[in-house]
Protein backbone atom coordinates (compact mmCIF):
# COMPACT_ATOMS: atom_id res chain seq x y z
CA UNK A 1 0.00 0.00 0.00
CA UNK A 2 1.16 3.42 -0.56
CA UNK A 3 2.67 5.84 2.03
CA UNK A 4 0.18 7.57 3.91
CA UNK A 5 -2.64 5.25 2.36
CA UNK A 6 -5.19 4.18 4.65
CA UNK A 7 -8.27 1.60 4.41
CA UNK A 8 -11.80 2.73 5.33
CA UNK A 9 -14.82 0.70 5.27
CA UNK A 10 -18.61 1.17 4.19
CA UNK A 11 -20.61 0.64 7.21
CA UNK A 12 -23.77 0.12 5.32
CA UNK A 13 -22.56 -1.75 2.16
CA UNK A 14 -18.90 -3.06 3.59
CA UNK A 15 -17.62 -1.35 0.60
CA UNK A 16 -13.41 -1.39 1.30
CA UNK A 17 -11.89 1.64 -0.25
CA UNK A 18 -8.33 3.33 -0.11
CA UNK A 19 -7.23 6.90 0.33
CA UNK A 20 -6.10 8.86 -0.92
CA UNK A 21 -6.53 7.03 -4.18
CA UNK A 22 -3.66 7.42 -6.85
CA UNK A 23 -4.99 10.14 -9.51
CA UNK A 24 -4.98 8.98 -13.48
CA UNK A 25 -1.47 9.91 -14.20
CA UNK A 26 0.23 8.05 -11.52
CA UNK A 27 -2.02 5.21 -12.65
CA UNK A 28 -1.49 5.33 -16.33
CA UNK A 29 2.63 5.84 -14.68
CA UNK A 30 2.58 2.46 -13.22
CA UNK A 31 1.11 0.57 -16.55
CA UNK A 32 3.66 2.00 -18.41
CA UNK A 33 6.04 0.45 -16.22
CA UNK A 34 4.10 -2.56 -14.94
CA UNK A 35 6.87 -4.53 -15.35
CA UNK A 36 9.16 -2.99 -12.31
CA UNK A 37 5.94 -3.02 -10.08
CA UNK A 38 5.99 -7.25 -11.07
CA UNK A 39 9.13 -6.71 -9.43
CA UNK A 40 8.37 -4.95 -6.47
CA UNK A 41 5.60 -7.47 -5.86
CA UNK A 42 8.08 -10.07 -5.45
CA UNK A 43 7.52 -12.12 -8.90
CA UNK A 44 11.78 -10.41 -10.30
CA UNK A 45 11.92 -9.44 -13.40
CA UNK A 46 9.05 -10.75 -14.98
CA UNK A 47 8.80 -10.67 -18.79
CA UNK A 48 5.13 -10.83 -20.92
CA UNK A 49 6.19 -14.50 -21.73
CA UNK A 50 6.95 -15.56 -18.68
CA UNK A 51 3.54 -13.49 -16.77
CA UNK A 52 1.86 -14.86 -19.98
CA UNK A 53 3.10 -19.12 -19.07
CA UNK A 54 2.31 -18.06 -15.36
CA UNK A 55 -1.17 -17.37 -15.59
CA UNK A 56 -1.99 -20.17 -18.01
CA UNK A 57 -3.57 -22.57 -15.22
CA UNK A 58 -5.90 -19.51 -13.94
CA UNK A 59 -6.79 -18.89 -17.54
CA UNK A 60 -7.68 -22.41 -18.31
CA UNK A 61 -9.71 -22.26 -15.05
CA UNK A 62 -11.64 -19.30 -15.99
CA UNK A 63 -12.08 -20.42 -19.56
CA UNK A 64 -14.03 -23.97 -18.66
CA UNK A 65 -16.16 -21.70 -16.76
CA UNK A 66 -16.78 -19.66 -19.60
CA UNK A 67 -17.75 -22.15 -22.33
CA UNK A 68 -21.47 -23.22 -21.39
CA UNK A 69 -21.86 -19.78 -22.17
CA UNK A 70 -20.06 -18.92 -25.38
CA UNK A 71 -21.30 -19.24 -29.00
CA UNK A 72 -19.02 -19.00 -32.45
CA UNK A 73 -21.48 -16.74 -33.46
CA UNK A 74 -21.32 -14.19 -30.86
CA UNK A 75 -18.84 -11.57 -30.83
CA UNK A 76 -16.68 -11.29 -27.15
CA UNK A 77 -14.65 -8.42 -25.44
CA UNK A 78 -11.98 -8.78 -22.53
CA UNK A 79 -11.72 -5.77 -20.90
CA UNK A 80 -8.21 -5.48 -18.82
CA UNK A 81 -7.20 -8.79 -20.89
CA UNK A 82 -3.06 -9.21 -19.66
CA UNK A 83 -1.48 -10.91 -22.49
CA UNK A 84 -3.98 -12.60 -23.94
CA UNK A 85 -4.62 -15.89 -22.49
CA UNK A 86 -8.51 -15.88 -21.91
CA UNK A 87 -9.19 -14.03 -25.00
CA UNK A 88 -6.50 -15.43 -26.87
CA UNK A 89 -7.39 -19.05 -26.45
CA UNK A 90 -11.21 -18.20 -27.42
CA UNK A 91 -10.09 -17.26 -30.50
CA UNK A 92 -7.89 -20.00 -30.96
CA UNK A 93 -10.90 -22.71 -29.80
CA UNK A 94 -13.28 -20.45 -32.27
CA UNK A 95 -15.04 -19.96 -29.57
CA UNK A 96 -16.64 -16.71 -30.86
CA UNK A 97 -17.00 -14.93 -34.09
CA UNK A 98 -15.18 -11.59 -32.78
CA UNK A 99 -12.69 -11.45 -30.02
CA UNK A 100 -11.39 -8.60 -28.93
CA UNK A 101 -9.20 -7.32 -26.03
CA UNK A 102 -8.45 -3.65 -24.16
CA UNK A 103 -5.21 -3.69 -21.85
CA UNK A 104 -3.79 -0.01 -20.49
CA UNK A 105 -0.26 -2.33 -20.38
CA UNK A 106 1.10 -1.44 -23.60
CA UNK A 107 3.71 -3.99 -23.31
CA UNK A 108 1.21 -6.78 -22.50
CA UNK A 109 -1.20 -5.71 -25.12
CA UNK A 110 1.82 -5.95 -28.11
CA UNK A 111 2.61 -10.04 -26.64
CA UNK A 112 -1.23 -10.83 -26.98
CA UNK A 113 -1.53 -8.95 -30.31
CA UNK A 114 1.10 -11.21 -31.37
CA UNK A 115 0.56 -14.27 -29.51
CA UNK A 116 -3.36 -14.29 -31.15
CA UNK A 117 -2.98 -11.79 -33.69
CA UNK A 118 -6.03 -10.28 -31.42
CA UNK A 119 -7.60 -7.26 -32.23
CA UNK A 120 -6.34 -4.97 -29.75
CA UNK A 121 -7.10 -1.23 -28.35
CA UNK A 122 -5.52 0.92 -25.32
CA UNK A 123 -8.98 2.36 -24.02
CA UNK A 124 -12.49 1.65 -24.10
CA UNK A 125 -13.19 5.39 -25.62
CA UNK A 126 -10.91 3.27 -28.82
CA UNK A 127 -13.79 1.28 -29.64
CA UNK A 128 -16.68 3.38 -29.03
CA UNK A 129 -19.57 3.16 -30.90
CA UNK A 130 -17.91 1.36 -32.89
CA UNK A 131 -18.72 -2.12 -31.58
CA UNK A 132 -21.39 -4.35 -29.69
CA UNK A 133 -20.61 -6.97 -27.87
CA UNK A 134 -22.63 -9.95 -27.13
CA UNK A 135 -20.47 -11.11 -24.00
CA UNK A 136 -17.83 -8.64 -22.23
CA UNK A 137 -15.23 -10.36 -19.58
CA UNK A 138 -13.23 -8.48 -16.72
CA UNK A 139 -11.40 -10.44 -14.68
CA UNK A 140 -9.83 -8.28 -11.67
CA UNK A 141 -10.82 -5.28 -13.52
CA UNK A 142 -13.27 -3.48 -11.49
CA UNK A 143 -11.60 -3.09 -8.28
CA UNK A 144 -8.85 -1.09 -10.67
CA UNK A 145 -11.12 1.95 -11.47
CA UNK A 146 -11.53 5.12 -9.35
CA UNK A 147 -14.82 5.97 -11.17
CA UNK A 148 -16.70 2.63 -11.42
CA UNK A 149 -20.38 4.02 -12.03
CA UNK A 150 -19.00 6.18 -14.83
CA UNK A 151 -16.52 3.19 -16.41
CA UNK A 152 -20.04 0.74 -16.35
CA UNK A 153 -21.86 3.44 -18.26
CA UNK A 154 -19.47 2.59 -20.97
CA UNK A 155 -19.38 -0.94 -21.07
CA UNK A 156 -22.83 -0.60 -21.09
CA UNK A 157 -22.30 1.25 -24.27
CA UNK A 158 -20.44 -1.72 -25.99
CA UNK A 159 -23.12 -4.36 -25.07
CA UNK A 160 -25.54 -5.75 -27.56
CA UNK A 161 -29.58 -5.67 -25.84
CA UNK A 162 -29.10 -9.37 -24.66
CA UNK A 163 -25.52 -9.01 -23.83
CA UNK A 164 -24.43 -10.44 -20.71
CA UNK A 165 -21.08 -8.86 -18.58
CA UNK A 166 -19.02 -10.96 -16.33
CA UNK A 167 -17.12 -9.37 -13.56
CA UNK A 168 -15.24 -11.18 -11.10
CA UNK A 169 -13.36 -9.34 -8.43
CA UNK A 170 -11.59 -10.08 -5.05
CA UNK A 171 -13.99 -10.05 -1.97
CA UNK A 172 -13.72 -7.94 1.17
CA UNK A 173 -15.54 -11.52 3.12
CA UNK A 174 -12.05 -12.97 2.51
CA UNK A 175 -11.60 -14.93 5.69
CA UNK A 176 -7.94 -13.78 5.85
CA UNK A 177 -8.99 -10.16 6.45
CA UNK A 178 -12.83 -10.71 8.01
CA UNK A 179 -11.85 -13.58 9.97
CA UNK A 180 -8.42 -13.50 10.70
CA UNK A 181 -7.30 -10.02 10.23
CA UNK A 182 -3.86 -10.99 9.24
CA UNK A 183 -2.21 -7.63 9.38
CA UNK A 184 0.95 -9.17 6.68
CA UNK A 185 -2.10 -10.22 4.41
CA UNK A 186 -3.74 -6.78 4.59
CA UNK A 187 -0.44 -5.22 3.55
CA UNK A 188 -0.16 -7.21 1.17
CA UNK A 189 -3.75 -7.50 -0.46
CA UNK A 190 -4.40 -3.63 -0.39
CA UNK A 191 -2.48 -2.39 -3.58
CA UNK A 192 -2.29 1.26 -4.46
CA UNK A 193 -3.96 0.20 -7.98
CA UNK A 194 -7.01 -0.88 -6.24
CA UNK A 195 -9.18 1.53 -4.54
CA UNK A 196 -12.17 -0.49 -3.67
CA UNK A 197 -12.56 -4.50 -2.77
CA UNK A 198 -16.17 -5.29 -3.35
CA UNK A 199 -18.57 -6.91 -0.76
CA UNK A 200 -21.82 -8.49 -2.59
CA UNK A 201 -23.71 -5.79 -0.95
CA UNK A 202 -21.63 -3.02 -2.43
CA UNK A 203 -21.56 -4.70 -5.81
CA UNK A 204 -25.47 -4.75 -5.83
CA UNK A 205 -25.38 -0.97 -4.83
CA UNK A 206 -23.14 -0.07 -7.68
CA UNK A 207 -24.67 -2.24 -9.95
CA UNK A 208 -28.47 -0.57 -9.17
CA UNK A 209 -26.16 3.02 -9.87
CA UNK A 210 -25.85 1.76 -13.44
CA UNK A 211 -27.62 0.58 -16.14
CA UNK A 212 -26.96 -2.90 -15.34
CA UNK A 213 -29.46 -5.67 -13.65
CA UNK A 214 -27.28 -8.06 -11.76
CA UNK A 215 -28.29 -12.02 -12.79
CA UNK A 216 -26.53 -13.96 -10.59
CA UNK A 217 -23.16 -14.13 -7.94
CA UNK A 218 -21.31 -17.13 -7.96
CA UNK A 219 -18.57 -17.90 -4.98
CA UNK A 220 -15.12 -18.81 -6.31
CA UNK A 221 -12.21 -19.61 -3.60
CA UNK A 222 -9.03 -19.38 -5.84
CA UNK A 223 -6.26 -20.25 -3.36
CA UNK A 224 -6.20 -23.24 -1.64
CA UNK A 225 -6.67 -23.84 2.27
CA UNK A 226 -2.71 -24.39 2.47
CA UNK A 227 -2.35 -20.83 1.27
CA UNK A 228 -4.08 -19.41 4.22
CA UNK A 229 -2.24 -21.75 6.86
CA UNK A 230 1.05 -20.43 5.26
CA UNK A 231 -0.44 -16.81 6.01
CA UNK A 232 -1.58 -17.89 9.07
CA UNK A 233 2.00 -19.21 10.15
CA UNK A 234 3.53 -15.93 8.94
CA UNK A 235 5.08 -17.13 5.85
CA UNK A 236 4.01 -14.07 3.07
CA UNK A 237 2.77 -15.32 0.01
CA UNK A 238 3.43 -13.06 -3.11
CA UNK A 239 1.48 -13.58 -6.15
CA UNK A 240 -0.30 -10.95 -8.82
CA UNK A 241 -2.98 -10.92 -11.03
Amino acid sequence: MGDGMKVYRCKSCDLLYLFPMMSDAATQRLYNHYTNYVFMRGLGDETPLQTFVRRKPLAATRLERLKCFLDSNKAVLEVGGGCGNVIGEIKRQKLASCSVIVEICHEQLEFAKKEYDLETYLSLSDIQEKKSFDFIFLFHVLEHINEPIAFLKNIYQLLKNDGLVFFEVPSSSDPLISLYNIDSFKDFYFQVQHPYVYSEKSLRQLVDSSEFSIVEFRYHQRYSFLNHLKWLNGEKQRTCN
